[in-house]
C-alpha cells in the first residue's frame, strides 16, 4: 500500500468554547457512531461493542477487539477537504488494551482508497527500546523516524488523550498526548495523499505494510478538522470541548435514567429522573471537576416529580461532572458552567 502515515508511536474541555470552524467529523460514541459535526459523516458499526467511558458512563465509548471490528465512514466531500487543504488535525479519547501483533500498533483511524492503494493514517505503537518513536511517511518515497523520550509512554489499560495535527503550507507536523506537544517535526516532502472519496476506517488500517492493523482497546470522542489546531484549542478539547452547544445535550447516555437541563448552564442545573419507581428514596448529587476533584455534595429526598436544582451560582465557569446516585443506581453527566 502506498499511503500517508501520520503515526505516534509509543511505549509497553476554555471549557465553554465550542471548537467547530472546519470540524469535519465529531463522533463522540455515546449509543451509536453518528456524526455531530454536520456533515452526515455517520459511521456503519463493524463488530466493534458499546462499552463504559472513561467516566464509566455505559454505552458510551466503543470497545474494539483487536481482530476483526471497526466502524466504517463512507467517503464524503468533507472528508476528501481535509486533503485538498493538505491540513488535518485528528483527536481521540484511547484505552489501549494491548497491540497488533503485526507491527504491535493500535489503530486509530485510516483513510483508504482500495483502487489506488493511496491513504493516509494514524497510529499508536509500542516500540522495541524504552523510549517511543514517531514517524511520518509517504510510502515507498519517503520514511522518516523521530524519537522522543519515555514521557509519551503508553499504559495498557489506561485512557488518555491523543491529537496530531498537520500542515503542509508550514510543512509542521505535532503530536500530542494529554494536551501536551510530545515533539514537532519540519518537513517539505510529506503531504495528505488523495484518496478520492475513499472510505475511512476507525479501529482499523487495511492494507497496511504488510498485512491489515487493527485496535485492541476503546475509542471515544473522535474528532477530525481540515485543519490544524493550535495548543490553546487542543487544550480546550482534552478538558472537553464539545462539537457545538447543541450537542452537549447528546452526550447524556441513551439509556439513562436521569437528564440534566440547561446545558450549558449558568446559576442553576436541574436534574430530572425519568423513570422515578427505580430510584430509592435518598439521593446524593456531587458536582465533580473535570480532573475528578469534589466541587459539590448535596443529598435529597425522592420526590414524586423527580426534580432537582442544584445551585451553582459561587462555581466557577468551566467543564464539570455531574455524578447522580441513588441506591444502586449511578449516572455521571457531562455539563458546562458559564
Amino acid at each position: 500500500m502506498k499511503y500517508f502515515i501520520v503515526a505516534l508511536i509509543l511505549s509497553t474541555k476554555l471549557f465553554s468554547q465550542n471548537i467547530t470552524s472546519d470540524l469535519v467529523l465529531c463522533m463522540p460514541m455515546n449509543g451509536n457512531a453518528q456524526d455531530l459535526s454536520g456533515n452526515s459523516n455517520n459511521g456503519i458499526v463493524n463488530g466493534a461493542t458499546l462499552t463504559t467511558d472513561r467516566f464509566g458512563n455505559t454505552n458510551s465509548a466503543y470497545y474494539f477487539n483487536g481482530t476483526s471490528s471497526s466502524i466504517v465512514v463512507s467517503g464524503s466531500t468533507s472528508l476528501d477537504s481535509i486533503e485538498i487543504k493538505d491540513e488535518i488535525t485528528i483527536s481521540a479519547w484511547c484505552r489501549v488494551d494491548g497491540w497488533y501483533n503485526n507491527f504491535n500498533v493500535f489503530s486509530i483511524v485510516n483513510k483508504y482508497n482500495s483502487t489506488s492503494d493511496w491513504g493516509w493514517d494514524y497510529t499508536i505503537q509500542s516500540p522495541s527500546s524504552s523510549n517511543g518513536q514517531m514517524f511520518i511517511a509517504n510510502f515507498p518515497v519517503n520514511l522518516s523516524y523521530y524519537t522522543y523520550t519515555t514521557t509519551g509512554a503508553t499504559t495498557l489499560g489506561q485512557w488518555d488523550f491523543y491529537t496530531v495535527t498537520f500542515s503542509k503550507s508550514n510543512g509542521v507536523f505535532k503530536a500530542y498526548k494529554n494536551a501536551v506537544l510530545i515533539n514537532t517535526v519540519t518537513t517539505n516532502s510529506i503531504q495528505l495523499e488523495s484518496t478520492n472519496n475513499g472510505t475511512l476506517y476507525i479501529g482499523y488500517s487495511p492494507g497496511g505494510p504488510g498485512a491489515n492493523e487493527y485496535a485492541k482497546g476503546c475509542i471515544d470522542e473522535l474528532k477530525i478538522y481540515s485543519r490544524a489546531l493550535n495548543a490553546t484549542e487542543i487544550t480546550t478539547l482534552y478538558n472537553g470541548g464539545q462539537c457545538s452547544v447543541s450537542s452537549v445535550n447528546e452526550i447524556q447516555n441513551n439509556n439513562s435514567l436521569c437528564s440534566i437541563f440547561p446545558n450549558p448552564s449558568l446559576n442553576q442545573i436541574n436534574v430530572k429522573i425519568q423513570a422515578n419507581e427505580y430510584i430509592s428514596n435518598e439521593i446524593e448529587i456531587d458536582i465533580l471537576s473535570y480532573e475528578g476533584k469534589l466541587v459539590r455534595k448535596q443529598t435529597f429526598k425522592k420526590n414524586e416529580l423527580g426534580n432537582y436544582s442544584i445551585d451553582l451560582s459561587d462555581i466557577s465557569s468551566g467543564f464539570y461532572i455531574l455524578k447522580f446516585s441513588s441506591g444502586t443506581y449511578i449516572q455521571n453527566m457531562k455539563f458546562i458552567k458559564e
